[in-house]
């Protein structure tokens, strides 16, 4: 015996299942981390979850009826940069998002359902991550170059010569945006004697007619003492040829050493460029400091010995003179 069923009551729940059915899809929909949306043939918005409206930064009043303003294919998956200009009502507003499009139907039309993902901090940890590989990259290289330095360095001809080859090459192969040289005078310990440094065009300058005057400071008497290699300045006044100031940026005196005691320093800022002075530049400029100090110990070392034997050899010479004068006045 086959059972009377009401037309009725079939109607009535397969409506509580469709009702149902659309309260489970507006919960998932509306609890989903990731921006929905639905769009018609034409593009425009039909329907947005609250992740759209925090994606976008607008209500969903203002989002639907309004065009989408991207394509869309089902089954392909895009990278979108949603950038929002200030309105009066909100902050300008900027994000990159991945999209992946489906076919559906939406109050019985076809339409498309667009998932939306910020991957806006994916992608900054992704370019900081490819930023500091390029760092590592160009301080590998740096260092190869540094030992090709201080070869030529070795053969310079003098002191002078020596402290101006390390600052052009430390401009062009360490890429210092401006650097220079100053030694502690052995005659007048409280001051510093320029050599030769990079001036606010980026051209090579002449300073040894300068002299600094050596501060008692905490740095300085920190790096006399050897407790820091290098002070790093984030906001600094930086300087030109006549000592005015032209702004300001980062800057770093590393400390040159001649194995016992400070001989000078190695002073680098970032005027031309403005680009950061960051951790490998700072342990480069450590490091040159450190090859400059030791080369110029060096240099300081065979110039004085030089001088002593030309004055032994004029000391020598005025004896032998002597002695020849000394011997014809006798005869």
């Amino acid at each position: 015996m086959i059972a009377d069923i009401d037309p009725n009551a079939q109607l009535e729940r397969l409506t509580l299942e469709l009702v149902a059915s659309e309260a489970r899809f507006h919960s998932i929909i509306n609890s989903s981390p990731d921006g929905i949306l639905i769009v018609d043939s034409r593009g425009a918005i039909l329907f947005v979850n609250p992740a759209i409206e925090a994606l976008f930064g607008r209500r969903a009043s203002e989002l639907l009826g309004n065009p989408f303003g991207f394509p869309v294919v089902a089954g392909e998956t895009a990278e979108l940069d949603l950038v929002f200009p200030p309105d009066g009502r909100h902050p300008p507003a900027a994000r990159i998002v991945e999209m992946r499009v489906v076919e559906t139907d939406w109050r019985g039309q076809p339409a498309y359902l667009a998932a939306l993902r910020d991957i806006s901090e994916r992608r900054r940890f992704e370019e900081a991550i490819r930023r500091q590989q390029e760092s590592h990259q160009r301080f590998s290289e740096q260092l190869a170059a540094l030992h090709e330095i201080a070869m030529d360095l070795a053969h310079a001809s003098s002191l002078d010569e020596l402290c101006r080859v390390a600052v052009l090459r430390g401009q062009r192969a360490l890429g210092f945006d401006r650097l220079s040289i100053w030694l502690i005078d052995p005659a007048t310990p409280e001051l510093m004697r320029g050599t030769y440094g990079i001036d606010e065009h980026g051209t090579l300058r002449d300073e040894r007619q300068e002299h600094l005057r050596i501060r008692d400071e905490f740095e300085w008497a920190a790096i006399e003492k050897g407790d820091r290699a290098l002070v790093y300045t984030p906001d600094a006044a930086l300087y030109d040829a006549k000592h005015a100031t032209v702004g300001h940026g980062e800057s770093m005196m590393a400390a040159l050493w001649d194995g016992y005691n400070v001989i000078g320093q190695l002073a680098v800022d970032n005027l031309p460029s403005r680009q950061p002075l960051g951790p490998f530049q700072r342990e480069l400029a450590v490091i040159y400091a450190r090859t400059i100090g030791h080369l110029s110990t060096i240099k300081r070392t065979q110039e004085a010995m030089e001088r002593d034997r030309s004055a032994a050899e004029a000391a020598n010479r005025a004896k032998s003179i002597f002695l020849a004068n000394m011997s014809h006045e006798i005869r």
